[in-house]
């Protein structure tokens, strides 16, 4: 062999040791990475062990002490996937048991809860049914949970005691649904009823009725869960109908008629989102004047002026000032606006506009 091909044949030696050493140099490098990260989650572990030994031995908090565990477990699993497979057995075994603890723990801590909340619960008298319902359903979500991570052969006691439980809240939220509607009735001197008003969780729900002491039906008020909705009307004690209202919320519309003892309507206010009109009609029919609202205002002066300038209108009015029919009929008409304003007044206290019951 030539002088350069000697040379060729050592360079090629050389180069090949070179790069044998750099791969085992790499795979030293790797190796001692790993250990060095092996060592850092071992001592993180370990520390964890000591806190949890520490909050243990001081009876800590059990959710500050099942988080700690929680994350003791997640080391475990990294340790696991790191580890040869005769370390590896330690820490599964170690990790196993430690999640009983968490198991036993989740179910003493939840166990505890239900026992504060019982507690709670019967110390409480409750005016509304709905108010003890949502204190049930609370527990009951908790037993629901517990049955979820009890298995039946290795927690038996507590599973099937948090099955009871469960069945037990169920018969009283049964028997407590039929509480929430309520009915709240009361009677004259005379024995007469005066009023049956209907609540839904404490709530007006319902058609609230109210008569007279003679028997007669004085008005009706239509409620859904508290809010004024639908037709609501009120009647003299002679059982003519002396004014009707209707609201719908949805809408934002409210109309409020007011009728004369003979029938004629001499009232109609229609609102829709606290803009509209009212309309006003003489005893006899006549039609006075449209006036307009605005936020609930009424435009008094504009209604003033279109009123004077129907003839028919003053004349009637100037006649009602002297005594008979027409002046009895005028006298009326401003108790029934009397009564409608006030009426009116009563059942706006309920209305929302735009709210959607």
């Amino acid at each position: 062999m030539s002088f350069f091909g000697n040379i060729k044949k050592a360079t090629v030696s050389t180069a090949k040791a070179i790069s044998n050493g750099v791969e085992l140099l790499d795979e030293l490098a790797d190796g001692v990475q790993k250990s060095s990260e092996l060592l850092l989650i071992k001592t993180q572990a370990s520390s964890l062990e000591n806190d949890i030994n520490h909050l243990i031995s001081n009876s800590a908090d059990l959710i500050e002490t099942s988080e700690k565990r929680k994350a003791l477990s997640k080391k475990y699993d990294e340790i696991i996937a790191k580890t040869l497979d005769s370390e590896k057995d330690e820490y599964v075994r170690k990790n196993n048991s430690l999640k009983k603890e968490i198991e036993l723990s989740s179910i003493n801590s939840i166990e505890k809860r239900v026992a504060n909340k019982e507690q709670e619960l019967s110390s409480h008298d409750f005016n509304l049914a709905i108010t003890e319902i949502r204190k049930l359903e609370s527990i009951k979500k908790d037993l629901e949970h517990l049955l979820r991570i009890t298995q039946p052969k290795q927690h038996e006691a507590a599973h099937q005691k948090a099955l009871e439980k469960i069945n037990s809240i169920i018969s009283r939220v049964t028997d407590l649904q039929e509480k929430r509607h309520e009915e709240i009735i009361s009677n004259h001197p005379s024995g007469e009823k005066k009023y049956k008003v209907k609540l839904y969780d404490g709530e007006k729900h319902g058609m609230s009725e109210f008569w007279y002491e003679n028997g007669t039906k004085e008005k009706e008020i239509s409620f859904s869960h508290g809010e004024l909705i639908g037709t609501s009307r009120y009647w003299r004690n002679d059982g003519t109908i002396l004014s009707e209202i209707s609201s719908q919320p949805m809408h934002g519309t409210y109309i409020h008629s007011a009728f004369a003892r003979n029938g004629t309507k001499i009232m109609k206010s229609s609102l829709k989102n606290k803009q509209g009109h009212i309309d006003i009609w003489l005893w006899d029919g006549s039609f006075v004047c449209r006036a307009k609202i605005k936020n609930n205002k009424v435009n008094k002066l504009s209604a003033f002026v279109r009123s004077v300038m129907r003839k028919r209108i003053w004349v009637a009015i100037y006649s009602a000032r002297k005594p008979g029919l027409e002046q009895d009929m005028l006298n009326e008409m401003e108790q029934t606006v009397e009564v409608y304003t006030k009426f009116s007044n009563e059942l706006l206290s309920h209305l929302t506009y735009g709210k959607v019951s």
